[in-house]
């Protein structure tokens, strides 16, 4: 009995071991490509928000910051923030501000994938995000009905981005 219960333990273990290893082993081979990924995304949204920028300079990074600015990139035409601000969900909403020379927005992204579906991923619709351009100082936008903590997340996320652009 206790041979038995012995051997049984044994194969677990090795099971258990083998399937270890083999998630280790995807996650080294996957996490590379995510980054990479995840670097582009940033770079199109970059692209998007600042229109006609050829080139980025990072400015400041603070990439461990829950709420706040995470990264400054400049440009020739200006700079474009990438900003985190507490939503309807806990991970919150990320925000990618362009901001020109002239302290006006030139555009947002929103990644609002984790808010209430249907309602706060309507954050990053056009009808949406098309109201902030050419606004400076404080911004005045309708907010999306059903959605007003991911909207005014939004609004939080392009004031700081002012803010910090006007000092």
């Amino acid at each position: 009995m206790i041979k038995n219960v012995l051997n049984l333990s044994l194969r677990l273990l090795a099971i258990a071991l083998i399937a270890g290893l083999l998630l280790a082993g995807v996650y080294g081979m996957t996490k590379q490509p995510i980054a990479d990924y995840e670097a582009q995304k940033e770079e199109a949204a970059r692209k998007a928000v600042m229109p006609g920028a050829s080139e980025f300079e990072l400015v400041s990074e603070n990439p461990d910051v829950s709420v706040g600015i995470v990264n400054v990139y400049s440009c020739e035409m200006g700079s474009v923030y990438t900003i985190k601000e507490r939503g309807y969900s806990s991970s919150g909403v990320t925000v990618t501000v362009g901001i020109d020379n002239d302290g006006k927005v030139t555009g947002i992204e929103v990644n609002a994938a984790n808010e209430t579906p249907g309602l706060g991923a309507k954050a990053g619709d056009s009808a949406f995000t098309d109201q902030f351009a050419g606004q400076s100082g404080s911004v005045k936008v309708d907010t999306i009905s059903g959605a007003t903590m991911t909207s005014n997340a939004v609004i939080r996320a392009v004031d700081l981005a002012l803010s910090d652009a006007a000092k």
